[in-house]
């Protein structure tokens, strides 16, 4: 027998589960009923974009360009990406839109960037490639680097312009040995301007090294080996320095005794400016060896002479017998002339050490050298003692 108790709470909770019922399908049947908001179209896309890249330049920037307009644009999703690439090569709003692109993503912009090279405004052309650059020389990991290969062969078939130097370095960090061709081309540029030939030659000279053709290392080597005038030139000064800027793009470590050879170079004071390759021939190093930090001329100087690379530990003191050793086999290194010197800063290089260390290391072993010799010439019983 039901309790009427019990029937009236069984009563309200099948009444409370009920309103539950009606109020979901009021809700789908409003719902239904209520028009969906339409989907934007490429073309009211693209037109929105416009307006917001039209809009004037603030007087005064306080955040790096692009940021504002990807800012607004933003709520109109990854739509806005290949909106912002057709204007690329807008003769007006290539710039923003290519800075907008970056601020929005730069990850998902770059392939779309890249996909449209060679056909964009020449600054986008540019600055592309030298963003590439950066990209390349940092830390963080480089997803796109198939699209950076294709597009900086797109841009060096179709000829000479300004992303060809770092064109060139681009295809040397992403090429191979298919892409030597087309650099060896480049390497044999001809221009009326010296600076121009120079600025191309040198790009695609390096960018050989890199890949690994030996005998454009060996003619790097000898330009840098060859005689430099004093006084000092501006044709040779502004060659120097150009070449000075690119050969960090080689990796090539070896290179650092010829580069060690420039830091006393003559500059040429203009006044107001000038051109002082021993300076750029230290921003090189910094670059090539990858020091801790960024040596000053006299730091860079000292690694050659045997010193520690800027910014590292300098190694412990020898002890005294061991030092006087050392300072007596580096006066007669001296005296033995270039050759040895050149054959020590060799040796340093491809063991990845330093002058200091190499040296300290040869003397143990002409030190245990002497030892064991000794211990040979002495009595049977003698040497028992000894040992």
């Amino acid at each position: 027998m039901t309790m009427p108790g019990a029937r009236r709470g069984e009563t309200m909770r099948a009444n409370k589960a009920w309103w539950f019922v009606l109020v979901a399908l009021a809700g789908a049947q409003a719902a239904a009923g209520k028009p969906a908001k339409a989907k934007r179209s490429e073309a009211e896309v693209r037109t929105r974009v416009e307006a917001v890249l039209r809009q004037p330049r603030p007087a005064v920037m306080t955040e790096a360009p692009g940021v504002a307009h990807a800012r607004e644009l933003k709520p109109l999703g990854p739509s806005v990406l290949p909106a912002l690439a057709s204007f690329l090569n807008d003769s007006e709003l290539a710039w923003e839109a290519m800075t907008a692109m970056v601020a929005f993503d730069e990850e998902q912009a770059f392939p779309l960037l890249l996909g449209a090279i060679p056909n964009v405004r020449d600054d986008v052309h540019a600055l592309t490639f030298a963003r590439a650059v950066r990209r390349l020389d940092g830390k963080a990991p480089v997803t796109f680097r198939p699209e950076l290969r294709l597009a900086a062969i797109r841009s060096l078939e179709q000829g000479v312009s300004r992303a060809t130097p770092d064109a060139c370095a681009v295809l040397a960090a992403t090429g191979d040995e298919r892409d030597v061709p087309l650099l060896a081309r480049l390497a044999e540029y001809e221009h009326k301007v010296p600076q121009h030939r120079d600025s191309i030659r040198h790009a695609a000279l390096v960018a050989l090294v890199r890949l690994g053709s030996e005998p454009h290392r060996q003619n790097l080597i000898q330009q840098l080996e060859a005689p430099v005038p004093n006084p000092m030139t501006f044709e040779r000064a502004i060659a120097l320095q150009d070449l000075f800027r690119r050969i960090p793009v080689t990796q090539d470590v070896r290179l650092a005794p010829q580069l060690c050879r420039h830091l006393s170079d003559p500059g040429l004071d203009m006044g107001d400016t000038g051109i002082w390759p021993g300076g750029d021939a230290a921003q090189a190093l910094d670059r090539l060896m990858r020091a801790p930090k960024a040596g000053s001329l006299a730091e860079w100087k000292r690694w050659c002479a045997g010193g520690v690379l800027p910014g590292a530990e300098p190694e412990p003191e020898a002890p005294f017998e061991l030092r006087r050793l050392g300072r007596d086999a580096a006066v007669e290194r001296e005296a033995q002339g270039p050759s040895v010197a050149q054959r020590i800063a060799k040796l340093v290089v491809s063991k990845d050490t330093s002058a200091h260390a190499f040296m300290l290391e040869a003397i143990r072993e002409k030190l245990d050298a002497e030892e064991a010799r000794a211990l040979a010439g002495r009595p049977r019983g003698v040497r028992k003692l000894a040992g």
